[in-house]
């Protein structure tokens, strides 16, 4: 008992002020990922950043609420106690080629913080500081198997060794912070930087496909469909869902975050968290197409989500074009295709679907939710979905398959919605 209880190597100051290194830190990384997501070409790359960035979300989430905890303050936006730390992240976001990203991101700055992560949790005391060490020992093992996956991979040892001058110059880290008495200011580190402190790292106007994909030739259609009781039929479908549909739903929730950095972080931690979702979804498509006998690259693909939601001027409307529009409409598309697969016999695709219905009600209902906070009532959301359909030549309504009414209910669609969307729609068979 006596030897938990000796004091740890900072006090609650300082702990605040590494924690506060650590969450800048966090939110750089996820603020590059958002954006190169588009920009990496290879699929393996992009679902493996997903993976990551949502793993930093929710590092810089819990980080910030244990600052809360020391301070009474949450820091929502990066605020790391180190200023010269902001030439650093500046010059990271900067980076375009994947191995040089890699090479920052990962050989440097997560290095880093995971090198942090485990001398906090070596040195502090782990009784007064419990709740840090709850905090940062997931963490760390999230930070170390993101490590372990960048030496895997091709970087760019001179971009290592420039940006680690880089971060060596900022004084590391946390800029030689130390411990100072109880109730006494600490001494930041004396560079401080007068520049814009927010992440803008760079965007890519279509996003990358590596060399398996081809896409789509102008005024060519789609292959045509299948029976869903043949293979190929089948594949078809999970293969349209894969390029056509996951993907791109990273790429713009992606874009999202990245294009719009003074969003609130309640909405970056929900299109991390979709973005998550997507990587899945895309990880089951790819993997069950596969094991139906089928390749990655079989059908052409287009970038009809990706152009869509650029279209969208500010972030209510991309809300309306992505999760309204486009994943509104998946959950039609999804339920339908869950209970044609299963009519088949082909129970495990249809399972595949079954819990990809179950994240697009949810994606949805986000993106509702936070139309509705960004909009000032019911006819400007009204007004700005005209809009974005006339403009952009799609539609909630027409086309589509029978709606399913229940999911778009959970979803946050009113049943005055729903009465005007069925109205364009085909019944369900077996209902009037």
């Amino acid at each position: 008992m006596i030897g938990r209880t000796r004091m740890g190597a900072w006090g609650v100051e300082t702990t605040a002020a590494r924690l506060a290194d650590i969450h800048g830190a966090l939110l750089c990384g996820l603020h590059g990922l958002a954006a190169w997501i588009a920009a990496v070409p290879e699929l393996e790359t992009k679902i493996a950043w997903s993976y990551h960035l949502y793993d930093l979300a929710a590092g810089a989430d819990a980080v910030a609420r244990r600052i809360h905890g020391l301070t009474a303050e949450r820091p929502e936006v990066p605020t790391p106690h180190n200023q010269a730390l902001w030439p650093f992240f500046h010059a990271l976001l900067d980076l375009e080629t994947t191995e040089e990203q890699i090479a920052g991101l990962y050989g440097v700055l997560l290095s880093a913080v995971l090198e942090s992560c485990q001398e906090h949790l070596a040195r502090t005391n782990p009784v007064a500081d419990e709740p840090t060490i709850r905090v940062l020992y997931p963490l760390s093992e999230a930070l170390e198997s993101m490590v372990i996956w960048s030496s895997k991979q091709k970087v760019d040892d001179a971009t290592v060794n420039r940006l680690q001058l880089d971060l060596t110059e900022a004084g590391g880290l946390h800029g030689g912070l130390t411990q100072t008495p109880a109730g006494k200011p600490l001494l930041p580190n004396p560079t401080t930087y007068a520049g814009e402190q927010q992440f803008r790292p760079r965007l890519v106007a279509v996003p990358a496909r590596d060399v398996r994909f081809i896409p789509i030739e102008p005024d060519k259609k789609f292959p045509k469909a299948k029976p869903l009781t043949t293979p190929e039929g089948r594949i078809r479908l999970l293969h349209i869902a894969l390029i056509n549909l996951e993907i791109p739903a990273i790429e713009v929730c992606g874009r999202m975050i990245a294009e719009f950095p003074e969003s609130p972080w309640a909405m970056k931690l929900e299109l991390a968290h979709q973005i998550w979702d997507e990587a899945r979804h895309a990880v089951m498509c790819a993997d069950r197409l596969q094991a139906l006998g089928g390749t990655i690259g079989q059908f052409p693909y287009h970038h009809r989500v990706w152009e869509h939601s650029l279209e969208g001027a500010n972030l209510a409307e991309r809300f309306i074009t992505t999760q309204r529009i486009h994943e509104g409409n998946g959950i039609d598309q999804t339920l339908l295709a869950r209970d044609a697969l299963a009519e088949v016999g082909d129970f495990e695709s249809s399972q595949v679907m079954d819990y990809i219905l179950a994240d697009e009600v949810l994606h949805v209902r986000s993106g509702n939710t936070w139309l509705e906070r960004l909009t000032s009532g019911p006819e400007e959301r009204a007004a700005l979905l005209q809009g974005v359909e006339e403009r952009l030549g799609i539609s909630a309504a027409k086309g589509g398959p029978p709606l399913n009414r229940e999911g778009r209910q959970k979803a946050g669609f009113t049943d005055v919605e729903l009465d005007w969307l069925a109205s364009f729609r085909p019944q369900p068979k077996g209902r009037e």
